[in-house]
């Protein structure tokens, strides 16, 4: 380090300032004090970022269970009044049984 500080005049300054520093306590202590508080910075936006993903998934798969099972019910309903309609039941008496609208059963057919 000593020969490369020697050929290059700026890294030959950054040295001697960085042994200055280094010398110094209270600055030194100041430096390592802002250090800290911007690692812990950082470490609590990553934490907060894993968190809200964490979050936003755990919704997001609810919200996806709702959905399957609120289509499954609603194939499930239209299976039935289908046999309903082979059975030749009306319309009404179908939207009775199953829950789907007298529109719903028409566009079975």
């Amino acid at each position: 380090m000593e020969q490369v500080a020697n050929q290059e005049p700026m890294i030959r300054r950054a040295m001697t300032i960085e042994e200055a520093f280094m010398k110094n306590e209270s600055e030194r202590y100041l430096y390592e004090l802002r250090e800290k508080g911007r690692r812990d910075y950082e470490s609590a936006i990553i934490t907060a970022e894993k968190r809200g993903r964490q979050e936003g998934l755990q919704e997001g798969l609810q919200e996806g269970l709702q959905e399957g099972l609120q289509e499954g019910e609603l194939k499930s309903k239209q299976k039935i009044a289908n046999s309903m309609l082979a059975d030749a039941m009306s319309p009404d008496l179908i939207a009775k049984f199953t829950g789907l609208t007298v529109e719903e059963i028409e566009a079975l057919r």
